[in-house]
């Protein structure tokens, strides 16, 4: 049985947004920790207070810290990028004044 092109294009787009959004969230709290500047450090600040909190709240994480860490940004990127999906499903396609359509996939 064969995939329809949209279901197909609709998953990819999903993974590729989701590893998206996960690379960026590591990227801050890259910058947290390496960048002494601390506007910058902000973001990825918020990152691990957040992490504290379920820390906090489910009990220490003593040695499994790093993986935990490293889940918890995973299942935030997740979580952002399924909240994404649905927001674009939900509002209406742009149009560009004149009548066009700011779409960039062809239309069928």
């Amino acid at each position: 049985m064969a995939v329809p092109k949209a279901v197909a294009r609709h998953g990819r787009s999903f993974v590729r947004d989701a590893i998206v959004a996960t690379v960026v969230l590591v990227g801050l709290c890259g910058l947290a920790q390496s960048i002494q500047f601390q506007p910058i450090q902000i973001p990825g600040y918020l990152l691990i207070v957040g992490f504290d909190l379920l820390e906090v709240t489910f009990g220490s994480a003593g040695a499994n810290y790093d993986v935990l860490f490293g889940a918890y940004l995973l299942g935030l990127g997740a979580v952002g990028t399924a909240g994404n999906h649905v927001l674009r499903r939900w509002a209406p396609p742009p149009t560009i004044p004149g009548g066009g359509s700011a779409s960039l996939v062809p239309s069928s």
